[in-house]
C-alpha cells in the first residue's frame, strides 16, 4: 500500500534553508563583483536598477529552493527563509564589491572597506525586500502544499499488516476475556474443547471423571464395598449357645 511522504522535521527544514542561503550568498557575491568591477564596459547595464532587481529575485529564489525538495511544516521555515534571503544579499553584495575593487584596482583605497561595510538606508534597501518577499512566499506556498502550518515532524503510524476479523481469536463485545473467572479457555477450530481449571478433562462441573460400569461391577482401580453381615471369625454372642461340633 502506497503512503504519502512524511513531513520533514523542523531541523531538516532549517538545514535546507541554511544551505539555500549559503548558495544564494555565493551567487550574489559573483553578481555584485560583476556589477562593481571598475571598468567602463557595460557600465550602464551593470549599474541599472533592473540588474539590481534581478539579483534580488535570484537571491530569494535560490534561498527557498531547498525547501522545494522537502515537506516543511509550521510557520518557522517561511520566516527563516525571508530572513536568510536578506542576510545573504547584504553579505554577498559587500563581499562582491570588495573582491571587484581588489581585482580591478589591485589595491584598496583608504577607507573603502569601511565605506562598503557600513549599512546604507536608501532606495536599494527597499529593492532588497523583493528577495525577502520571494523567499518567504515560496516557502509559505511549499508549507501550504505540505499540509499547512501545524506542528512539524509528525509521522504517520507504520502499517502493521491486516488485522484479524472480530470473532476469530477475539472475544465478542460484552464477553469476558479468556482466562478470566467464569470463562473457560477458548478452543480454536479443529481443536477439542479444554476443561476449566481444577476439573479433569472432559468432565462437567461437579461430577467425577468416570462413571461406574453397568451391572454393579466396581471400576478398575476402585475399592469394593465392605460385605454385609457378621465376619466369619467373630466370637458368638453371649446369649446364644456355641454351634455343635
Amino acid at each position: 500500500m502506497s503512503q504519502s511522504r512524511p513531513a520533514t522535521s523542523t531541523g531538516g527544514a532549517i538545514a535546507m534553508v541554511l544551505v539555500g542561503g549559503a548558495v544564494a550568498t555565493g551567487l550574489v557575491t559573483l553578481l555584485a563583483a560583476f556589477a562593481s568591477y571598475p571598468s567602463p564596459e557595460m557600465l550602464s547595464f551593470r549599474a541599472s536598477t533592473g540588474f539590481y532587481l534581478v539579483n534580488c529575485a535570484l537571491c530569494g529564489l535560490v534561498t527557498a529552493l531547498g525547501l522545494l525538495l522537502c515537506r516543511p511544516r509550521g510557520p518557522l521555515p517561511p520566516i527563516l527563509a525571508a530572513v536568510s534571503a536578506l542576510v545573504a544579499f547584504e553579505v554577498g553584495k559587500r563581499i562582491g564589491a570588495t573582491l571587484a575593487l581588489m581585482i580591478g584596482l589591485e589595491r584598496m583605497p583608504d577607507g573603502m572597506v569601511s565605506a562598503i561595510m557600513k549599512p546604507h538606508f536608501n532606495k536599494y534597501l527597499a529593492y532588497e525586500l523583493l528577495a525577502v518577499v520571494i523567499a518567504g512566499g515560496i516557502a509559505a506556498l511549499r508549507v501550504g502544499a505540505s499540509g499547512g502550518f501545524g506542528p512539524g515532524g509528525q509521522r504517520p503510524p507504520a502499517w502493521t499488516g491486516p488485522q484479524p476479523a472480530v470473532g476469530f481469536g477475539q472475544p465478542q463485545p460484552g464477553q469476558p476475556m479468556p482466562g478470566q473467572p467464569g470463562q473457560p479457555p477458548m478452543a480454536y477450530p479443529g481443536q477439542p474443547p479444554t476443561a476449566p481449571p481444577g476439573q479433569p478433562y472432559g468432565a462437567p462441573g461437579g461430577q467425577p471423571s468416570f462413571a461406574p460400569p453397568p451391572g454393579g461391577a466396581p471400576a478398575p482401580g476402585s475399592q469394593p464395598p465392605p460385605p454385609s453381615g457378621r465376619p466369619l471369625d467373630a466370637p458368638p454372642p453371649a446369649d446364644q449357645p456355641p454351634p455343635p461340633r
